[in-house]
């Protein structure tokens, strides 16, 4: 296919790759700073109740404090304010006068995770808004009509953003099921270190895992997939617009090509038989491949359009 257009393409998921590794990094910092906050509390925990560096089980089924009581409430007032339609909250703000100290050190937990993600899933919609707009000026500018041809309010550029192209839900409710399914087992992780005894500091420990790295690659997973998906489409519109009925598909070479993408590479399809994951791209998870308007002379249709 044509050097110009694909020049154009690598330029800009080269853009999109520096926006995503700089996403990374506000992404794991968001649910560092909560684990911090949280690592906190339950280091009081263990100055409080604890008594050799153990935290006896016991006292943790106690009714909790009515300072932490109070400070729970604040924290999910204000994130209610937020987020009032976020019915795990919801619940645990109803609850908090039946509940113990183990179970509002967990409830402190999921209304942290809550609040990274929060912030986190607002980054990713200005992320994914901005490859969408990327993707659209690129295919614009190949066509002849400058790099700002679109603006990030254009229909073309929000149409694909946050829809239900895989599965049976957005990005951002599948980010908030994880995060749901992710405090459950924090809240276990918890219960069970703290009924073993284990000290402060292998808690501390664990909970960095599962509360920074796994949330970190599931997103970024997320991210990548997404981003690839919107530009591509936003590209779509553009091709359909300046009257191109087809494309073909284009493996980018790296490391996470694969077989999948290498056997349609160079397929040409009609947009109207175009399936997401079977034959446009993302065709997979971290799938980059990209797509090309179907036409045999690029420079012959572009001296044809300078022409008309």
């Amino acid at each position: 296919m044509d050097s110009y257009w694909h020049q154009r393409q690598t330029l800009a998921d080269a853009a999109m790759e520096k926006d995503e590794r700089a996403l990374s990094i506000r992404v794991h910092n968001a649910y560092e700073s909560e684990l911090r906050r949280l690592n906190r509390e339950i280091a009081e925990y263990y100055q409080r109740y604890g008594e050799n560096g153990v935290l006896e089980y016991r006292r943790l089924m106690e009714t909790m404090d009515p300072k932490d009581r109070e400070l729970l409430i604040r924290d999910c007032d204000e994130f209610l304010r937020q987020h009032p339609d976020m019915q795990s909250i919801v619940d645990v703000r109803k609850s908090i006068y039946q509940l113990n100290r183990l179970e509002g050190l967990q409830a402190s937990a999921r209304l942290h995770l809550y609040q990274a993600t929060g912030d986190v899933v607002q980054r990713i919609d200005n992320h994914i808004l901005r490859q969408s707009l990327r993707g659209a000026n690129t295919a614009a500018e190949a066509m002849g009509f400058g790099r700002s041809f679109y603006s990030m309010d254009s229909d073309a550029v929000r149409r694909f953003v946050d829809t239900v192209w895989t599965g049976n839900t957005s990005y951002s409710q599948r980010i908030w099921d994880n995060t749901e399914t992710l405090a459950s087992y924090v809240a276990q992780d918890m219960s069970k270190a703290l009924a073993r005894g284990d000290s402060y500091q292998r808690i501390a420990k664990a909970l960095e895992k599962r509360f920074v790295d796994v949330p970190q690659s599931s997103l970024m997973r997320l991210v990548y997939t997404e981003g690839t998906y919107v530009s591509r489409m936003a590209q779509v519109e553009e091709l359909k617009r300046e009257g191109f009925d087809s494309y073909t598909i284009e493996v980018v070479h790296d490391e996470r090509a694969c077989e999948e993408c290498e056997g349609v590479n160079g397929s040409t399809f009609r947009f109207e038989d175009m399936q997401v994951g079977v034959n446009f791209p993302p065709l997979h998870p971290y799938c980059r491949c990209q797509i090309a308007p179907a036409v045999d002379d690029w420079d012959a249709w572009q001296q044809k359009q300078e022409r008309s």
